[in-house]
């Protein structure tokens, strides 16, 4: 069931600028605008975190590499190629603590096919994604790891959750955090506001010390 649902949204995949693949989608791929079709790390972090793992297994299972070996290898391979493709657009920024990963402010124009104008500014506009998000593309990066044994996938979650660690404070018997947190030049809007008012937009998730419940 996994192969035949990969092989379905693997062909819904489309090549873009770059020449590398992706499901961009019409209304900024999670950006403030609809001017460009772009792809969504989060969502490519949560389709192929499960899809490397199982073909990791498919590997090291005789049995299961018999039937499933070659897509196996072509999902690693996709993975790897996704991840490539995020880096090279310059959505990883290596902050003070730490780093984490950004959405790009560029995408597909629908006019020209091409880049829209935004790719130009790649390196230091964008919008850093909330902790949930970013717990979920590094948990792609740990599966990654796993699959690959490549130090820079755990080098890249680890680098988030240092950063995410040295983010949570102390409240009571609690300890807090944000769901976002400006990181950078690029989390401000140009009248020097932040871009997401954390006072409204954010939530804190407290952790009980005690036990594991969660209070929102």
């Amino acid at each position: 069931m996994l192969v035949d649902w990969t092989e379905a949204w693997i062909k819904r995949g489309v090549e873009e600028p770059d020449d590398l693949m992706g499901w961009p989608k019409g209304d900024g791929g999670g950006g403030e605008t609809k001017l460009y079709a772009a792809d969504s790390l989060l969502a490519e972090a949560m389709a192929l975190r499960p899809v490397v793992l199982m073909a990791a297994e498919i590997q090291q299972s005789p049995t299961l590499a018999k039937q499933f070996g070659e897509p196996a290898k072509r999902y690693l391979e996709l993975a790897e190629r996704s991840f490539t493709k995020w880096d090279t657009r310059e959505c990883w920024r290596s902050v003070k603590g730490g780093g984490l990963w950004i959405v790009p402010s560029f995408g597909i124009d629908p006019a020209t096919k091409g880049w829209s104008e935004g790719y130009a500014r790649r390196k230091v506009e964008g919008f850093s994604n909330p902790a949930n998000k970013q717990n979920h593309i590094a948990c792609w990066m740990l599966a990654m790891f796993d699959a690959t044994k490549k130090s820079i996938y755990k080098a890249r979650a680890e680098q988030w959750f240092r950063l995410m660690k040295s983010r949570i404070r102390e409240r009571g018997k609690f300890l807090v955090w944000n769901c976002w947190d400006l990181a950078g030049p690029w989390d401000y809007k140009q009248d020097g506001a932040p871009r997401l008012d954390c006072s409204e937009a954010c939530f804190l998730r407290k952790h009980s010390r005690s036990n594991s419940s969660h209070d929102f």
